[in-house]
């Protein structure tokens, strides 16, 4: 679980002190050689208390690794994109079953 004391509302960016839940979070990050790298952590959602936001719970994001709706890390983001650039915006997928890479890299649409 991250060690900050309170998230922000995305929308309206107002401290949050209330904490509604917290649940388990799996990110598919770069291999380490050949092995399959995978993130596991614990992230809070918050009560948004402020009355004129329509949001009512959001979800804490850690800055630099994870995004809304994410199942991969924003590392795993950029590599997999760099290696798009590479191939010339030729599809991943062939050469990432070939060197056996994450399930993320097969599609690259997210990227």
């Amino acid at each position: 679980m991250s060690t900050c004391r309170s998230g922000r509302c995305p929308d309206c960016r107002w401290r949050a002190r209330r904490v509604h839940s917290s649940y388990r979070r799996r990110l598919a990050e770069r291999p380490l050689g050949s092995k399959r790298v995978v993130i596991r952590l614990r992230v809070r959602r918050y009560f948004c208390e402020r009355r004129s936001c329509s949001r009512k719970t959001f979800v804490e994001q850690v800055d630099g690794l994870t995004e809304r709706y994410r199942r991969s890390s924003l590392g795993l983001k950029a590599w997999l994109r760099s290696i798009a650039v590479e191939l010339g915006g030729r599809r991943v997928s062939g050469c990432a079953a070939n060197c056996g890479w994450p399930r993320a890299a097969a599609g690259c649409s997210h990227c």
